[in-house]
Formats: C-alpha cells, sequence, structure tokens
C-alpha cells in the first residue's frame, strides 16, 4: 500500500519542527494527495448515518476506538480485495486500540441483491456474504475463511467456499442450516439497505465514524492516524480538492 509501510505508527505530539500527518502527506507522490485531497472533501460533505457499532461484526479492534470503519464488499470484487490487503498491512502497522473494523455485505448478484443488475448463476457471491454472515462473532475464524477466500476469488467455486470453510460434517450441516435461515436473509437485507442509505456507488464501500468515505488506503490510514478528526491542520498541506461535493 502506497506510504503506509514507511508512514510513522502514530501521530504522536508535534514538534515545531514536524507533524507526522503532514510529513506523511508530503511523502504521497502528487497524484495521490490530489486523490486524498479529492477524499477528504468527500468524506466532509457525507451526510451522518448514526447506527451503533455492531459488536458481533466486528473483525478488528474494540467497539471504543476512536475510529470506526465499516466495510461492504463482494468476494469476487478485485477492488474488495485490494482493499483487504491494505486494511491488513493497516492491522498490522497501527497503535493497538486506535481503530476497529466491521465487516457487512453487499453481494453483486441479483440472486439475493436486487439492488445488483445481474447474476452470473455460480451462486459464489451469495453463499460468502451469508457464510460470513454465519461466522460473525468469532473473528479469528471470520478472517482465515474471507482472507483465504480473497486470495482464491479468481477461481472460487461453491464446492472450493466449503472446502475452506470446514471439512467437518456436523459444521458443515450447522452453517447449511444457518444459510438457509430466514433471520440470516434477513441480517443480509438489512446490509443491503444499510449500504443503500450511503449511496452505494460499487463495492467496496467504506464508512469511517457513520459517514461515507472512500476506499482509498491512505485516506482511511490517515484517519486512523488523527483519530478520525478530518479537520487536523495537517490536512492543509494537500493541494484543493477538484472533486465537487
Amino acid at each position: 500500500m502506497p506510504g503506509v509501510a514507511n508512514a510513522p505508527v502514530a501521530p504522536g505530539a508535534p514538534t515545531p519542527q514536524s507533524d507526522p500527518l503532514a510529513d506523511f502527506l508530503r511523502s504521497l507522490e502528487p497524484r495521490l494527495q490530489q486523490a486524498m485531497s479529492d477524499s477528504l472533501l468527500i468524506y466532509r460533505n457525507a451526510p451522518r448515518i448514526t447506527k451503533a457499532v455492531d459488536k458481533k461484526r466486528l473483525i478488528f479492534g474494540e467497539p471504543t476506538t476512536p475510529l470506526h470503519l465499516i466495510e461492504w464488499t463482494d468476494i469476487r470484487c478485485p477492488h474488495c480485495k485490494h482493499l483487504e490487503d491494505a486494511l491488513s498491512e493497516m492491522r498490522r502497522v497501527a497503535p493497538v486500540g486506535s481503530w476497529s473494523e466491521e465487516a457487512r455485505h453487499f453481494p453483486l448478484d441479483s440472486e439475493c441483491n436486487p439492488h445488483a443488475q445481474r447474476s452470473d448463476g455460480s451462486g459464489v457471491s451469495c453463499l460468502a456474504a451469508k457464510l460470513q454472515i454465519c461466522l460473525a462473532g468469532d473473528a479469528k475464524e471470520f478472517n482465515r475463511v474471507r482472507g483465504t477466500m480473497f486470495k482464491e476469488q479468481r477461481t472460487l467455486t461453491r464446492d472450493r467456499i466449503w472446502q475452506i470453510t470446514t471439512t467437518d460434517t456436523k459444521q458443515r450441516k450447522k452453517l447449511e442450516s444457518c444459510i438457509k435461515s430466514p433471520q440470516t436473509a434477513k441480517t443480509l437485507r438489512e446490509d443491503i439497505d444499510y449500504a443503500i442509505q450511503h449511496k452505494l456507488e460499487g463495492t467496496p464501500l467504506v464508512v469511517i465514524n457513520n459517514r461515507k468515505a472512500t476506499a482509498l488506503p491512505a485516506m482511511i490510514y490517515t484517519m486512523i492516524m488523527v483519530m478520525g478528526r478530518d479537520n487536523d491542520p495537517g490536512f492543509k498541506v494537500l493541494p484543493p480538492p477538484n472533486t465537487q461535493p
């Protein structure tokens, strides 16, 4: 992920000579600085849709962290995989207790999502979304299964999803029952409806502290650095935005 590998792990206390946020932003190439500026404008103009943290859906961090990120993904979306790779790096380098991550789902398949325009008939996206809902509450297992599915997204099949998830017959039957349950269907509908409230324009959708953001990794990382303060003085080093609100 551009810039993050060499970024400071915490903003710390700025000195007269150095502002960690400003230093990080200056280290980015001009194209990325402009993207950051545009992303910040989008975030600042996004309406706040207040919703409590769903502790069961947390896959990283604690519900009381200064920055709470919600992501909506589709397991076959390449951009979603790139975001997951970037977030994985952020989990490694960001200070403990600085942010949390909540996973939600927006399968791009009309078989289970009325807002999707088509279906490829494979059922992969719908199965993956429902299975992840059924794995909620066990962050370690959730992340293992989802991480492997993302790695294999180009060749993923329904059979392979089950091979990744479990080889235990009893566990599979339990999960199959969960996938078919009305409650799982209801949870998926709620995820989809919540995404639409934030005016989803494609996956992945990222919401930071109840406001729609962009999936730009540098944007997410800087917001973690400043604990969600989009008015931090360090942002002043960015060029003027060229994106209209």
